[in-house]
């Protein structure tokens, strides 16, 4: 009996510990979420990247307001209320700069492709979202598309394509920021996806370049830089890199 007294005291001097240790995690969780909401409120907003865009038209399609908590802030959704304002802007990344700024940082589109479509030039960025529109005689201004059919363009949304150009649409949104990760795009002059397995692009206004399809990209374009570093300047022609390892120079003829 005794012993039966004894262990029925272990049982409830063990529930009265967990039930304390679960008060004290309870209190604790209030207090800093009192401690969130009082503190940590945003007093100033920086915005780096910009170009296009001024600091203040930045903050502005953010929603961001002072004295809103820097911590209950949805950063996913304010990346994309700025994106979906400011077609230009490519990407944003939101951070906290304790205890009391926000740092915006953004990339803006600074080199487009360009695809004809509905008597218009629609400018792409790299991830293909549509970020302009210009006469259809703008398009040779821009690294143009060919052999891509669209069925849809809409300022701030991403292509639409028929089903035939899938797979050239799929290879674009490859090629499109290798190019400008590799600060190229902007001496692209055009992107043939006409031929069902090869890729051309007219580069620097002075060489054709032949590729595969299903080529490395990101080794191939590396290999192109190096190719063209090693010609004059004065030379143009053809650059055929549809050969494993090997690029062939055909020069011009004059």
């Amino acid at each position: 009996m005794a012993r039966r007294n004894r262990y029925n005291r272990k049982r409830r001097r063990g529930g009265f510990s967990l039930l304390y240790k679960l008060l004290t995690f309870l209190v604790i969780c209030a207090a800093i979420a009192v401690a969130l909401t009082l503190f940590f409120k945003v007093e100033r907003i920086d915005v780096i990247g910009a170009e296009r865009y001024t600091q203040q038209k930045i903050i502005d399609a953010s929603g961001i307001q002072f004295e809103d908590n820097m911590f209950f802030m949805n950063k996913y959704e304010v990346s994309d209320q700025i994106t979906s304002a400011l077609p230009y802007i490519e990407t944003v990344q939101i951070r906290r700069a304790l205890p009391d700024g926000i740092v915006i940082a953004v990339t803006e589109c600074n080199a487009p492709a360009a695809v004809r479509h509905g008597g218009k030039t629609w400018l792409l960025s790299a991830q293909c979202k549509v970020v302009d529109s210009k006469a259809l005689s703008a398009a040779s201004q821009y690294a143009e598309v060919l052999g891509l059919t669209l069925t849809e363009a809409q300022v701030g949304m991403p292509i639409a394509v028929t089903e035939e150009c899938a797979a050239s649409e799929a290879l674009l949104r490859e090629l499109l920021p290798l190019l400008a990760e590799k600060n190229m795009l902007a001496d692209v002059q055009q992107i043939d996806l006409s031929d069902a397995s090869l890729l051309t692009l007219k580069y620097l206004d002075r060489f054709e370049v032949t590729l595969r399809r299903d080529a490395d990209l990101n080794y191939k374009l590396e290999y192109l830089l190096a190719v063209v570093e090693r010609l004059e300047v004065n030379e143009k022609g053809r650059i055929d890199m549809t050969q494993e390892d090997k690029a062939s120079f055909i020069p011009q003829q004059s």
